[in-house]
């Protein structure tokens, strides 16, 4: 049998999924501390983020849309990544309300999600979804597009342009979820090349930030209380 090297990684082609609106299934969730690239520069509040690291959720699909693998069609798989937080103004909040109706008389999500009394998130792996991918330019190869899921909403019956029935996506029983221990372990080496002293200073900040709120704060006083009454 020939045996013939493979091509190197640079050459190797992404074939990014289709720009569109598709039928899927979440298939997969998992939560990674990542670089927090944003880190050292103003928020939307105008305070310096000063986080080493983010926890950051990916929301990963199987989708209607179909990819040739080792001779077998299988769905393609597309995933988008939020911040890990499911406060009243969160991204990842306004998504899932928006997708899941169950959700969307809720405030916030922590009573739902949170780790107290809550339910774990990757329970909703297998929920159906109507997604909207676009496109965006990749600089150093033109020709091969990044994909984004840009638009979470719920399956609808019918396809909003063509009238057509919308078939729901199935994930395969022998489909398996992503070794999370393994993209934790690969998203650890990218913060060490970052800066191998930003995961300890991270942890150390956040400590000393918790430490001076503890300080801080002051338990609100007790009224008064009057035993003018008390028959002693």
């Amino acid at each position: 049998m020939a045996l013939y090297a493979p091509a190197p990684t640079s050459d190797r082609k992404f074939d990014a999924h289709p720009a569109g609106d598709f039928s899927a299934v979440l298939c997969d969730v998992y939560a990674l501390e990542e670089v927090n690239y944003f880190c050292g520069k103003p928020g939307q509040n105008g305070e310096i983020d000063e986080r080493a690291t983010s926890l950051n959720l990916y929301l990963c699909f199987l989708t209607e849309s179909m990819i040739d693998i080792k001779g077998e069609m299988k769905s393609r798989r597309i995933r988008q990544k939020f911040s890990f937080s499911l406060g009243k103004n969160a991204k990842l909040t306004a998504t899932l309300k928006g997708w899941i109706a169950d959700l969307a008389g809720h405030e916030n999500l922590y009573s739902v999600f949170g780790e107290r009394g809550g339910k774990p998130i990757d329970s909703l792996i297998g929920t159906p979804a109507y997604i909207t991918v676009t496109h965006s330019p990749n600089l150093k190869d033109p020709s091969n597009p990044y994909a984004n899921v840009t638009k979470i909403l719920r399956l609808p019956k019918f396809n909003p342009e063509s009238g057509e029935p919308v078939a729901a996506v199935a994930i395969p029983t022998d489909y398996k979820r992503s070794d999370a221990e393994k993209l934790q372990a690969n998203a650890n080496v990218r913060i060490q090349e970052k800066n191998p002293s930003w995961a300890p200073a991270a942890k150390a900040t956040a400590a000393f930030k918790q430490k001076k709120a503890d300080e801080d704060y002051k338990s609100p006083e007790a009224p008064a209380f009057d035993d003018s009454s008390l028959p002693f």
